[in-house]
């Protein structure tokens, strides 16, 4: 929201503006999806960035190469958190997209699609099309530092427009009080239909689903991977140490030391030397 904020970026109407599995929004020839997408910019005044927040983007290995064919001079900001904490997120987003609740072990032990180690290859196919001087790569874990935020404004040659912190969602930008009313209604709605399933399970003593609605009230979307670890520890420690060679050479491409940072080093991880 930082970004979004500041007088030389005008945002998206929406923050996912952009259609991630096939790319549409970027072919002239689907027009209705092109138009569409050009005019989640049309109340913006002329400015020096357009901003698009879409974060699956990199998920589609032909994303890179589209983008660069649309706008060759773009300013590619990636920002990628550890990888369990990522996957328990894509999780959380595919069932919502999907109307169904995904069982995250499940999908890690049966080694589903999205749960593919890509790190490396995704910011190598950004890296490939744009050069390193138009591709910023930061950890989100680093994202409430100041240097971080003050780095990726040098990135875009702008000045730090506030001192304010990264707090909010962009999607809350622009909308009105209406708007906020409306969101906080559905939200307490849905909070208390899983509080009335959390009750009947106490009152029946359904155990099973008792830790499931508890869990589906208290806990957020990032905490999947908490409740992975909790549970099933082996699994958690399997993930990582099948995530390690992406971690490291990520690690090498970009020059930094993400395996410290996220927990994936050999003494961290416990593995032999």
């Amino acid at each position: 929201q930082m970004l979004a904020k500041h007088p030389n970026i005008s945002p998206a109407s929406n923050k996912e503006s952009g259609d991630w599995k096939k790319l549409t929004n970027f072919n002239p020839d689907e027009l209705g999806a092109y138009e569409s997408y050009l005019g989640q910019f049309s109340h913006c005044p002329n400015t020096k960035y357009y901003l698009d927040g879409s974060t699956r983007y990199i998920i589609n290995n032909e994303s890179a190469r589209t983008i660069k064919k649309f706008s060759p001079n773009a300013k590619i900001i990636i920002g990628l958190r550890e990888p369990i904490a990522y996957l328990a997120a894509l999780c959380w987003q595919i069932g919502r997209n999907e109307g169904v609740q995904r069982d995250f072990e499940e999908d890690l032990r049966s080694q589903s699609d999205y749960t593919t180690p890509n790190y490396f290859s995704s910011v190598n196919r950004y890296i490939t099309e744009f050069g390193f001087d138009s591709v910023f790569v930061f950890a989100l874990e680093e994202l409430q530092h100041a240097k971080t935020v003050n780095a990726i404004f040098e990135f875009l040659e702008l000045d730090l427009h506030t001192t304010e912190m990264p707090r909010e969602n962009i999607s809350f930008l622009g909308k009105s009080a209406a708007h906020e009313k409306i969101y906080n209604y559905l939200i307490y709605g849905a909070l208390a239909g899983k509080l009335r399933n959390l009750i009947k399970a106490v009152l029946f003593k359904n155990m099973p689903a008792l830790r499931q609605n508890f869990d589906s009230v208290f806990l957020k979307k990032a905490n999947y991977k908490e409740q992975l670890i909790r549970k099933y520890p082996e699994l958690a420690h399997e993930t990582k140490l099948r995530f390690r060679g992406d971690v490291c050479q990520l690690s090498d491409l970009l020059s930094r030391d993400f395996n410290t940072l996220w927990g994936y080093t050999k003494h961290q991880l416990k593995m032999p030397e």
